[in-house]
């Protein structure tokens, strides 16, 4: 073989070899220059109240140029959470360059659990594929992410009148007013504001300032009106605001309304009660009694 055909063929040998080498920088620097090809795209957590179930959705997506197979996604959740069926791990078969793809996981938070925002963690274990030119095909790669997820529930507050001292023979009194919290959120910072109306004079303040409300507890609150109404039927028109334990605010209109009744069907009459005569019955009986003892005992000396 000539000298200059060795030299030609070594040239290209070592052609070749710089190329590769080369290729396989840039693509480690591709690699480097990617950070986290496998990006969550969203995470849909649901709003859950205790005892509730719900599911929880990871939006996953291949950024890179490469594909990527063998995807396990695994949750760890906080205590007050648990899986439905224990599966608390996803499998993906593989995920395209560019390709999005869902995994979801079905939750439950424990009845007991109280409300607040828990923190939760993924973990994603998956191979990367980068090309058969280079050494690194099928190379391992994992990632964490931590998000949160709220547990929660709707406030739940109902208003009645508890009792009233007000009556169509007496129109000047006190109605209490009961605010119960029937729902599992406790309630905080709560103000009732009673409104004016034709139908009665606000004696005392229009607006209370009540404060918090736990769950399955109440609160009374007591208004001095006059009423001016001749209708059966008085409405209490009444505005509330509060906030949750999450510190969202809540305002409601409310409308409790109590009877106007005569004073017999509710026991005030100026009729004397039976305990009344009774008492006037002993007493006629003690003076009754006292007065017999002295005629008898008068009568007896003179007899003597």
């Amino acid at each position: 073989m000539a000298k200059k055909d060795v030299m030609i063929i070594g040239f290209c040998m070592a052609l070749l070899l710089i190329i590769n080498v080369s290729a396989l920088y840039v693509q480690d620097d591709n690699q480097i220059s990617f950070g986290h090809p496998l990006r969550i795209e969203n995470v849909s957590a649901p709003d859950l109240a205790p005892g509730e179930t719900g599911i929880l959705k990871i939006y996953l997506k291949n950024s890179a140029a490469y594909s990527m197979t063998d995807l396990r996604a695994k949750i760890t959740l906080p205590s007050q959470l648990q899986f439905i069926d224990d599966v608390n791990e996803v499998r993906v078969s593989e995920i395209k360059s560019n390709e999005e793809k869902e995994v979801d996981y079905r939750i439950i938070a424990l009845p007991t659990s109280a409300e607040g925002i828990y923190s939760a963690s993924l973990s994603i274990n998956y191979l990367s594929h980068f090309g058969v030119n280079t050494f690194n095909v099928g190379e391992e790669n994992s990632d964490n992410y931590s998000f949160g997820i709220v547990i929660k529930s709707q406030p739940s507050l109902f208003v009645q009148v508890d009792s009233s001292n007000i009556y169509n023979e007496k129109k000047t009194g006190a109605i209490t007013l009961t605010f119960v919290n029937n729902g599992t959120s406790n309630i905080k910072f709560l103000t009732v504001n009673l409104h004016q109306s034709s139908d009665y004079e606000i004696l005392s303040s229009d607006t209370y300032y009540v404060g918090d409300l736990d769950s399955n507890d109440y609160q009374t609150v007591v208004y001095n009106i006059k009423v001016n109404s001749k209708a059966s039927d008085i409405n209490l028109p009444i505005d509330i605001s509060y906030r949750d334990s999450m510190n969202n605010q809540y305002s409601q209109k409310l409308n409790p309304s109590f009877k106007m009744v005569d004073g017999s069907e509710i026991g005030k009459t100026n009729s004397l009660s039976i305990s009344t005569i009774l008492l006037i019955i002993v007493v006629l009986g003690i003076v009754g009694y006292i007065i017999y003892a002295r005629f008898a005992k008068k009568r007896n000396k003179n007899f003597k």
